[in-house]
């Protein structure tokens, strides 16, 4: 019903389940970095596609490889990568000094006593609990999510080790199902943070029901 509080297994199915849109950014994101990945192979020289033909090739590497290498080996584009790693860490360390201010404060915050003019004095802060419950589930969270950059190592190497073997070979049915493969694995991955951020943010969706 509309305005209904989800509860039980619908409510753990929300948090759980990906939404129609978000599956489709997954196999987007997931597509973009398996094509990335295989032009790295080829700029790096470990490997150029086994299916394509001497025609196919020479386009491959006059039309593609070439004018990439060209931008990637240039000294701005360099720099200009280099900036934005920087300013990447810098936003990074920023949010998690950001996130420990915020967090100490409203701590802080919430064990002061609060007056209450019915009562005429002073009482807890009624948040107080709520607020440390927040914090240790949030914690809670990012330490899962620490972890599962541990656990997910080797599913990256099995995708890596896949594209090497992908462009090493010629049978197209063999190339499919290993990219599709690696397509599916990427997309558990990137579902698997955005569990993980749902439940950070106590949400069933981003934008979607409160779960505490």
């Amino acid at each position: 019903m509309p305005g209904s509080r989800l509860t039980g297994w619908r409510l753990a199915l929300h948090v759980i389940a990906p939404s129609g849109i978000g599956a489709t950014l997954y196999f987007v994101c997931s597509s973009l970095v398996l094509g990335a990945h295989l032009l790295y192979i080829s700029l790096s020289g470990q490997a150029y596609p086994a299916l394509f033909n001497e025609t196919l090739m020479l386009g491959y590497a006059n039309f593609i490889i070439q004018p990439i290498a060209t931008i990637t080996n240039n000294r701005d584009t360099a720099v200009l990568i280099a900036m934005l790693a920087g300013g990447a860490v810098g936003l990074a360390l920023y949010e998690i000094i950001s996130w420990v201010f915020h967090a100490a404060t409203t701590v802080k915050s919430s064990q002061e006593d609060v007056g209450h003019p019915q009562l005429g004095a002073t009482v807890a802060h009624p948040l107080s609990r709520q607020v440390i419950f927040r914090l240790l589930w949030q914690l809670c969270v990012l330490a899962l999510a620490v972890i599962g950059l541990i656990a997910v190592a080797p599913v990256l190497h099995h995708c890596i080790q896949g594209d090497l073997h992908v462009m090493r070979i010629r049978a197209p049915l063999s190339i499919g199902a290993i990219l599709a493969g690696n397509v599916v694995l990427l997309m558990a991955v990137l579902h698997t943070y955005a569990v993980l951020a749902r439940l950070y943010l106590l949400r069933t969706r981003v934008f979607g029901e409160i779960l505490y």
